[in-house]
């Protein structure tokens, strides 16, 4: 049997832990407003760009700065604000309703019990077809 090298496992050092000053400076994080905003009928091939980066729109003071900047008025980003988290709690809602009925019990869905229903007794030795398979039934 041939001597090899014992198993060794490296762990990395975290950046920071819950309670302490977490360390970003492995980022590499550009100026508000520096990102371009592409036109809104671009191919979405030339946005892999933005995709794998950061788009930093608030400067250091929390203003929107830059061509990411919609430019509206407090009273419009709050409703906007508003609106988006209202769709999220009823997204987390309905997931949750998703979740604890099952695809039966979505009214969203078509319901597919109406298949289940009580099929008439086959006599004995006769086949039963099902979607895809034949399954044979023998009734004691």
């Amino acid at each position: 049997m041939s001597q090899s090298q014992p198993l060794s496992l490296h762990v990395p050092e975290p950046t920071g832990r819950p309670g302490c000053k977490t360390d970003f400076s492995y980022l590499d994080i550009h100026a508000a407003g520096s990102t371009p905003r592409p036109p809104v009928d671009v191919h979405y091939q030339d946005t892999a760009e933005l995709a794998a980066g950061m788009i930093r729109v608030l400067d250091d003071d929390g203003n929107a700065v830059g061509p990411w900047d919609p430019g509206l008025d407090r009273d419009t980003l709050r409703f906007g604000l508003r609106t988006m988290m209202k769709t999220r709690i009823f997204d987390a809602r309905s997931a949750e309703f998703r979740i604890e009925k099952g695809p039966l019990g979505n009214p969203f869905l078509k319901n597919l019990a109406k298949g289940a229903r009580k099929q008439k007794r086959q006599p004995e030795g006769r086949a039963r077809r099902y979607d895809s398979a034949v399954e044979v039934r023998r009734e004691p």
